[in-house]
């Protein structure tokens, strides 16, 4: 990914219209290609909550909110007949049926786009600067002391998990 990013989008079918014989219109999910160098950083900072503090006086850390920021940094708009006049925001994430294959594809895409994956296979050790120490009380929490951070989601609503 180089320093600035280009305003390509790539779209997203929930099915081919060309091939798939009904009448009904497609959901169809806009992402971006690349993330510019602020976004990303906005998308890792977005766990720091300033407005809260733990006993230590030190923010806390709210590590679904970076998932939130993922999606809303990389989709551009969307169309179709569960997301038309819907806003690209947390609460309409929280809507959706995160196990449709429709947005498991959508979350697999970002990951790509974000280099989660990729990272990870270019350290050669199955580790990357994306690793981070597990933190308890995170649903899918590991015990080993590294895991791999990847976007997750439960039917009550979106987490990071590790594995």
């Amino acid at each position: 990914m180089g320093l600035f990013a280009t305003d390509a989008v790539d779209a997203l079918y929930e099915f081919d219209p060309q091939t798939t014989i009904t009448d009904a219109q497609p959901n169809v999910i806009y992402l971006r290609r690349e993330l510019t160098y602020g976004a990303r950083q906005d998308v890792d900072n977005s766990i720091i909550d300033r407005a809260h503090r733990d006993k230590r006086g030190m923010p806390e850390l709210r590590l679904e909110r970076r998932a939130y920021a993922k999606l809303q940094a990389f989709i551009v708009r969307w169309e179709g007949p569960d997301l038309d006049g819907q806003p690209i925001n947390e609460q309409t994430f929280r809507k959706f049926n995160w196990s449709d294959p429709f947005f498991q594809r959508v979350l697999t895409a970002i990951d790509e786009r974000y280099g989660e994956e990729k990272e990870a296979d270019a350290a050669g050790d199955g580790e990357s600067p994306n690793d981070a120490p597990v933190v308890s009380g995170v649903s899918g929490g590991s015990t080993s002391s590294v895991a791999t951070r990847h976007l997750s989601l439960s039917a009550n609503g979106m987490g990071t998990s590790y594995s």
